[in-house]
This record gives structure tokens, sequence and C-alpha cells, in this order.
């Protein structure tokens, strides 16, 4: 397969004999209809005039049998040429269409889509023989994916949804995905489905117009398996983000690569990089978090301590040798490599990120008047344990002395000074869920500010391992003017969850109070309130301009209170994955089957 050319394959793939010879009208009537009208003329249209009789009646009847026979052999001629134009163009394709976006998922691992009128046309390709799925996601995994799947055995195609890290459910509210076509040749599973880019129900995600920034583009992820049913797929996944709206070159919006290409090509703009130097991961456990801080007078050149500079962007670099096993990147800024505790995260990089470029109109101030030094954790992922990993990955910032009209900040909203320092984030044992609701006050916080409002572009909702939800209200003279939430909070995908809502950017009026609540769950009442990654902690980072004194909200001790416990899953409030008259409850109505109950257990401990 090429996948150069736009979804058009060039392998031996043989179209289904049921479906192409109707799917294959439409797409080749240029083909089919110039045939099928010279076949017509040819052989209802075309008459050959008797002509007097002569004086040799057999010779005339010999030559008019031969021009007969002429115009048969080519209405046949042309008949077979319109038939050959509904079957052979398609043959060649390998597919029921060319599809206008292809994205390689992985080797030999094929994400191919049109968007077509109200509807989205999908093509699943995989180096497999069993099954093959694809999701939409929240945050990135397979924890509150939108979720389809084929299973070549009962040539099924299911739509179901997955609330945790383990068996999807079928959807209860309706099967929305439709089987257009599947094959399986030489090893390669292509599967051809469709569906309304907009439904109704909460077990769905829908397809959102992601085509131009400042939407984020869209999570997906694939797996795909050899076993007659759908199982747990090990390493034999991928993830990645992208467009499904873009309209190619002046269609879709400028991509966030193309936005970096543009910073590397600007003279004004300077670059540092902040590269490991063969790092060793470790072969003894398969998750490391390693850290590193850079104080930026030392790797920038001699003479920056004096100037003023503008942060204008992030990219990763990653070390080919190791770039499977980097899971993610969090990078903070402060004042000195002393103190973590007040770091301030500034980028969250994840597996399908390019990088971050800020708006043209601001950013993050270093050196005079601002952060000294920059901070980045790692986590790494060596499942396999495999031994003799290093790494050299890192990141570079971007950065100019042409500085912008306004430098940004981040409002942390929740408990960001840890008011709630080695609390436990439960009561007691029970379901293992609590939640706690943590109100921003305006009195030392936007009632402060020196503004009427400041503009937001960004934000990052950060919890750790136990977090399970988040949510933030945004209240004006005691009504409700926002909310933005995760749903499935996954600390495992990323250190931190940018919902789509606030894409667009929203303003924060100075007064503006705020609610945030998070959600939990934990078998272990040790997990308290802290700075470590195995501590709790719930925080939402707001990027905004013009940036102002007051930037930290801390929770109103008049209400601060300790999480409280939750009575079972249904409590988180969850919008997506529940249907009224199906399983909304952690165990679908007829419970796991032993195949599915293998699949959770396996799947457990080894997210997405």
């Amino acid at each position: 397969l090429d996948s150069s050319t736009s979804g058009r394959a060039s392998g031996s793939i043989s179209p289904n004999p049921l479906f192409f010879p109707f799917t294959a009208v439409g797409k080749n009537l240029p083909l089919v209809v110039p045939s099928v009208r010279l076949a017509l003329s040819l052989g209802w249209t075309k008459r050959t005039p008797r002509k007097a009789p002569s004086k040799q009646p057999n010779e005339e009847h010999l030559e008019h049998r031969k021009e007969q026979d002429v115009v048969l052999t080519s209405f046949y001629t042309a008949l077979l040429l319109a038939l050959l134009g509904l079957w052979a163009a398609p043959a060649a394709a390998g597919l029921s269409m060319e599809y206008d976006h292809t994205k390689e998922m992985a080797p030999g691992v094929f994400l191919r889509w049109s968007v077509v009128g109200e509807e989205i046309m999908l093509c699943l390709q995989a180096k497999a023989t069993g099954w093959v799925g694809f999701g939409l996601a929240e945050v990135g995994g397979m924890k509150g994916s939108d979720i389809v799947y084929y299973e070549a055995k009962s040539n099924k195609l299911t739509d179901s949804y997955a609330v945790e890290n383990g068996m999807p459910r079928a959807d209860a509210c309706s099967q929305d995905w439709k089987l257009r076509s599947a094959e399986n040749v030489d090893g390669t599973m292509t599967v051809e489905m469709s569906r309304l880019l907009v439904v109704t129900d909460t077990e769905d995600r829908n397809f959102e117009d992601d085509a131009a920034l400042p939407m984020a583009p869209t999570a997906v992820i694939m797996a795909w398996g050899d076993d007659d049913n759908l199982s747990y797929h090990a390493q034999s996944r991928a993830k990645a983000q992208v467009r499904f709206f873009q309209q190619g070159a002046g269609g879709g919006g400028v991509s966030m690569q193309e936005r970096i290409d543009a910073l590397k090509a600007d003279s004004t703009i300077q670059k540092v990089e902040m590269l490991q130097s063969d790092h060793p991961i470790p072969d003894d456990r398969s998750t490391q978090y390693h850290e590193e801080c850079y104080i930026l007078k030392d790797i920038m050149p001699a003479g920056s301590e004096a100037g003023e500079f503008h942060i204008v962007g992030f990219e990763p670099f990653l070390d080919p040798r190791t770039k499977k096993h980097i899971h993610h990147y969090v990078v903070s800024a402060g004042n000195d490599c002393e103190n973590s505790e007040g770091m301030t995260v500034v980028w969250l990089w994840g597996p399908g990120i390019p990088g971050y470029v800020f708006p043209p109109e601001a950013g993050v101030r270093i050196m005079t008047g601002g952060f000294q030094a920059i901070h980045i954790q790692i986590h790494y992922d060596n499942p396999t344990l495999i031994s003799g990993l290093v790494d050299s990955s890192g990141f570079s910032i971007f950065y100019t002395n042409q500085l912008r009209q306004f430098d940004a900040g981040i409002l942390q909203l929740g408990d960001p000074n840890i008011l709630l320092f080695k609390q436990p984030i439960k009561e007691k044992d029970g379901s293992g869920y609590s939640h706690l609701t943590l109100t921003n006050p305006a009195r030392d916080c936007t009632g402060k500010w020196e503004v009427d409002e400041v503009t937001v572009f960004e934000r990052f909702m950060h919890m750790h391992k136990a977090g399970e939800r988040m949510v933030t209200r945004q209240y004006r003279d005691g009504e409700l003017v926002r909310t933005d939430f995760c749903d499935y909070y996954d600390f495992f995908q990323s250190g931190g969850f940018s919902p789509r809502s606030t894409a667009a950017g929203f303003k924060i009026k100075k007064g503006d109070t705020f609610d945030v609540e998070c959600f939990y769950y934990s078998n272990d009442k040790m997990i308290r309130f802290g700075l470590a990654s195995d501590d709790e902690m719930c925080i939402d980072f707001l990027y905004y301009y013009p940036l102002q004194k007051n930037s930290v909200c801390n929770p109103s001790l008049d209400t601060l209170q300790p999480p409280e416990d939750l009575a079972s899953i249904g409590d988180l409030g969850r919008k997506f994955g529940s249907c009224e008259g199906g399983a909304s409850s952690l165990l679908p109505a007829w419970g796991l089957s032993l195949a599915a109950l293998a699949f959770a257990i396996v799947r457990a401990a080894r997210p997405f």
C-alpha cells in the first residue's frame, strides 16, 4: 500500500464480488457511460439500409452478413468494456472509493477517510487476520473512547465504547456504524465502514469540525489482532491525532507543524535545545519518570541574561532508537532548579503532538522579568524490559527578543499550593471513588486584577494516577457561565488534559469565581495530596493574556473540606458512556464473559 496517494491502494487486494459492481458505478461513470452509449448506438440505433436487388444476390447477401457481424462484434466489445468499467477500476484500487485522507498509524497500518455530506467514510487496514478496531479518544487512550471493531470470523461490525482499560461494551443505545465491505488478502485486513458525523446518544462521540486552528486535532486509536474475537492487543496498537475535516492546501487552515516550520523560517526567532545525553532507560521496571532541569542563562547565548524574551513555541525531538518508549513530557518553568515546588507547567507533549505555538499576540516571558529555569519530566515506558536502551530525546524552545503584545500567564485554579497537603483522597474503604469541590473566590484572585477581562487560549487540567474525572465551572455574579470537563481523565496518557471546548478561547472577567471538582478512584487509603507523582493533585492550568499579578487562585479556607466518598462509579456524573435503558454501571447488564474477564485482568495494569 502506498500511503502517499491519499487513499489509493496499489497492491493485490481484490474487491468484494458482491459489493463492488454497485459501488463502482458512481466512481467510474466517465468510463461506463461512453461505453454503454457506444454499445447502444452500435447494437440498436445503427441500421444498414437495404440495397436494391442486383444481378449477384449471393455476393450482396454475404457482404450484408459481414457488415452485421462487424456491428455485433463492436456492440459486444463495447458492452464488455462497460462491464469492465464496473469491475476493473475498483479492483486496481483495492478499495470501494478513493479516500481523501490517509494516516499511517504504524508500519503497514492505515486509517483512511473521507467526509461525504453528513457521513464519514472510514477504511481500516492492518496486518491482521482476526480483528481490527478504531476509536475516537477523549484523552488519547482506550479509557473513555468511542470504539468500533470488526471481527472476521463473524463478519460483524460492533459499535462500542470503553469506560476502562478493558473489554469495550457494545452500545446499548444504537449500532450506528454500517459495514460497507471487508476482506483479507495476504494477511492484510481491509474494512470499510460509514457513520453519521453527528449522533444523538451518549455512547458515541461526534466527529467535530477540526479543520483549522485553534481547534485541536482529534485523538484517535487503532488496535488489531489475529484471534477470532476481539482480545488483548499487546503492542498491536497505535494512537495519533488527525484532522478529519482537513481540506488540503488552502482549505483547512494551518496545521501546528506548519506553524512550527514558520517559526524555524523566521529570522527573528531563536532556538535552544534541551536534550538528554544517552540517558539509560531501566530494564528492571516498565515505567520511569526521569527529570532534568536547565538554567536558561547557561544554555542560551552569552549576554542573554540581560535581555527580555518571549517563549513562542515548543517542538519535541524524539530519539529514533527509543521513540516508542517515550510516553509523554511535562515541561515546567520556574526561577531556579532547587525549588521544584515553584515550577509552573508551560507545555505538555504526548505521541502524535508535533509541538505547540503560542498565539501571535502572546508569549511566556523568560530571563529579565521572567522565568529563569526550565524543568522537564519524561515518562519512559519499557513494558517488555528491553536491556541496553539509551535515550537522547528532548525538545526545543523557540524564543524571540521581538516581544509580543502581551505577556502570557498561567492562571492556576483548584488547589495550586496543595493546601490539602497530606490529606487522604478518601475517608474509608468502600467503592474506592471519592470527590472534592474546591471554590476559588474572587477576593484573592480575579478580584485584584488590573484589567476588566483576560483571554484564555489554552488549558491543562491536572491530576495524578488516581484521577478519574475533572470539572471546572465559571461563575459571574453568582450565575454559571461556563463548564469545562474531562470525563475520563487518564494520567498514563498525558500529564494534563486540554478539553476541546477551550479551543476557541474564552474570557474571564474581573470578579469571576470558579469551582473545580476532582474525582478519584483508589483502593489504597494511603494516597494523599502532595507534590510527588504518587501523591494527588487537583489543579486547572489556564493559559491567558495579559499577565496579571494574581494568577494563583487558592481555594477558600471557609469551604475547604477533605474529599467525600462516593457510593459507586455512577456518582462520578460522567456524560459519556451511559444510555437510558442500557448498562451504566461498571459491569454490563449480563456481566463480563470469561473471555472479557480475562481481557480485563490482563489489560488492567497495561494502559493503551
